[in-house]
C-alpha cells in the first residue's frame, strides 16, 4: 500500500481562492445546511459567506490557519483555523474577541438567506457549547475543511480525518 506523507504548514494569501472553494463544498454535505440556508443549495448566498470566513480568519490576529499538504503531489489536504481560547484568569489582554460568528446576530441583522428559526436553534447550541468551555484552555475550531487524498481505503480516510483534527498547534 502506498502511504501519503503529509506535512502541515501556515497557509498563504493565495491559498485563499482554494481554501473557499474547499469549505464551500465541504459545508455542502452538512445535512443542517440544508435547513439553515433558505432557497438550498443558494450558492450565491453560500460562497461568499464561506470566502469571507475564510478572509476573516486568515486575517486573524489571534486565529491559526494551517492547511495539509501531500508531499507527494503538493496538493491541500486539509484546512483548519484554530482559535486559542484561554481559561479566564481576570485577565482578557490574551483573549481573541469575540466575532460574528453564529449566535451573534439580531434578529434585524440575520440576512435574508437563511431560516431564522434554524438559525436560532443553532445558535442557542453554539452558546451553550461555549459557555460549558469556560475556564478551559483550549482551541476553538474556527474553520475546516477536508479532502481525502488519492488512493486511501474508507477506514484510512476516516483515520486521515481524526489524525488531521487532533494535532496540538498553536502560537506561544
Amino acid at each position: 500500500m502506498d502511504h501519503h506523507k503529509q506535512s502541515i504548514h501556515p497557509i498563504s494569501h493565495s491559498d485563499l481562492p482554494f481554501l473557499s472553494d474547499l469549505v464551500h463544498t465541504c459545508k455542502l454535505a452538512l445535512p443542517i445546511n440544508r435547513l439553515l440556508f433558505k432557497d438550498w443549495p443558494n450558492e450565491g448566498a453560500q460562497k461568499p459567506l464561506y470566502a469571507a470566513a475564510v478572509e476573516t480568519a486568515f486575517q486573524g490576529e489571534f486565529v491559526d490557519c494551517l492547511k495539509s499538504i501531500d508531499e507527494k503531489s503538493g496538493d491541500i489536504l486539509g484546512y483548519l483555523a484554530l482559535t486559542r481560547k484561554r481559561s479566564s484568569t481576570g485577565n482578557t489582554n490574551n483573549q481573541p474577541p469575540s466575532g460574528k460568528g453564529i449566535g451573534s446576530e439580531k434578529p434585524q441583522d440575520i440576512p435574508e438567506f437563511f431560516n431564522s428559526e434554524v438559525l436560532e436553534a443553532v445558535s442557542g447550541a453554539v452558546s451553550e457549547i461555549a459557555r460549558s468551555a469556560v475556564g478551559f484552555d483550549h482551541f476553538g475550531t474556527t474553520s475546516c475543511g477536508q479532502r481525502s487524498p488519492p488512493m486511501l481505503t474508507k477506514r484510512e480516510q476516516s483515520s486521515h480525518i481524526s489524525a488531521l483534527s487532533l494535532r496540538p498547534v498553536g502560537k506561544g
